[in-house]
């Protein structure tokens, strides 16, 4: 009759099972998106904690000191009181001009120690010869600055605290070679390890021949520097 409600019918089967189906759906829904934002959320948490990490560990390598680097660059270095200068000649007459000695550390590029002048080669005639520096008490060396003209020298920085040589046994004991090197002009050598002891020998082993046709060793400043 009208105006009287209509009575609902059952909900079918179909509409049963889709009614059940559809919030398992959800939630399955729902739990992929949490995995999804959890992972998320993992990796960028790890992402920034290794470039943390990363940042960290180059800041600190700088101020960590020592390291595979360490060397003369990061000391201060000072420059050592030569006391006296004499030619060196244990292995020939004993003496190589020491008289000209103190010119070679006078400030004055304009002046300087020479060996004698060699008609033949120095290694023909001898094992070498030298100028040998005198720091008053043992130091020590790290360096050995020399100007010297624009040759090709073959030198050996020797330190020690004995300078009586008259031998190469003898040499090599008491002053035992703390580097080697050729070198001209301007020159910084430093040595393989620090080395301690009062005195430095530049010894030449090597000489070039001058304007005059001999083999000749000039220096014409030098400076040792240490601690």
């Amino acid at each position: 009759a009208a105006g009287e409600p209509r009575e609902r019918s059952a909900p079918s089967r179909m509409e049963r099972r889709t009614a059940r189906t559809q919030p398992s759906l959800q939630k399955v829904l729902v739990g992929v998106v949490a995995v999804v934002l959890f992972v998320g959320v993992v990796a960028g948490a790890w992402m920034i904690g290794s470039n943390w990490a990363s940042d960290g560990e180059e800041r600190a390598t700088p101020s960590g000191g020592g390291g595979e680097g360490s060397s003369n660059d990061e000391v201060e270095l000072s420059t050592l009181e030569i006391t006296g200068a004499t030619g060196f000649d244990p292995l020939g007459d004993g003496d190589e001009h020491s008289e000209n000695g103190p010119k070679a550390y006078d400030n004055d590029p304009a002046t300087d120690w020479s060996s004698e002048g060699y008609k033949d080669p120095l290694q023909d005639l001898k094992g070498g010869v030298g100028l040998l520096l005198d720091l008053g008490s043992s130091q020590e060396v790290r360096e050995v600055v020399l100007q010297m003209p624009e040759r090709d020298y073959g030198v050996e920085i020797r330190v020690g605290d004995d300078n009586a040589v008259s031998d190469q046994a003898s040499l090599d004991a008491n002053l035992p070679v703390a580097t080697t090197e050729t070198v001209g002009g301007s020159s910084t050598v430093t040595l393989d390890e620090a080395a301690t002891g009062r005195y430095v020998l530049i010894w030449f082993t090597e000489l070039p021949q001058d304007e005059h046709n001999r083999w000749r060793g000039t220096i014409n400043e030098v400076e040792v520097r240490g601690l």
